[in-house]
């Protein structure tokens, strides 16, 4: 019936003779597709969050630590390379990092896009450890630096939607040294 009442909308020249349609199988087939395409794959959907996080957190690393300002001042201090010379070294320096700030910046609007639908993602990274925690160590440190158990690294993000965690995360956790008795 919506087939047909939807052909009427055209001239007549333009239908399409809908005498060997068979409405309901095609009613059951779209509304099959709609129940296949509103099913979401959790565990799908955790590793592209975990992988879109990861390149987003590599690529902000990179961009803090890259020591471009050290490398420019080196090359122009140095007395082989003249002025043009010097320009063009750090203009590639420059270009050479451009993918690596695009990704970083597409990555994160990504991450944005998911927390606006109702995800969390988070990171522990520099957050106090407690053993109630859930969350899945893989390495215990010691170290002489700390006073309290201190997440240093966070490997795998904890995610939420809506308020429920979905995937655990995993960190590496630097804890003071124990003392003898």
């Amino acid at each position: 019936m919506f087939f047909k009442n939807r052909q009427e909308k055209f001239p007549e020249e333009f239908r399409i003779d809908s005498s060997d349609w068979d409405y309901q199988s095609i009613l059951n087939l779209l509304n099959q597709e709609e129940e296949s395409t509103s099913a979401v794959d959790v565990d799908m959907l955790k590793d592209v969050i975990f992988r879109i996080w990861r390149v987003n957190n590599r690529a902000e690393t990179y961009n803090s630590n890259n020591n471009l300002k050290r490398v420019e001042s080196l090359v122009k201090e140095n007395d082989e390379f003249d002025d043009a010379e010097s320009k063009y070294i750090i203009k590639n320096l420059k270009d050479s990092l451009r993918p690596v700030k695009f990704a970083g910046k597409q990555t994160k609007s990504i991450l944005n896009a998911f927390e606006e639908n109702g995800f969390q993602i988070k990171d522990h990274t520099h957050a106090k450890y407690n053993e109630g925690m859930a969350l899945k160590v893989l390495v215990f440190e010691t170290d002489e630096n700390v006073t309290e158990s201190i997440i240093t690294e966070t490997i795998k993000p904890s995610i939420y939607y809506d308020g429920q965690l979905i995937l655990n995360g995993e960190v590496v956790v630097a804890t003071p040294p124990k003392k003898d008795n």
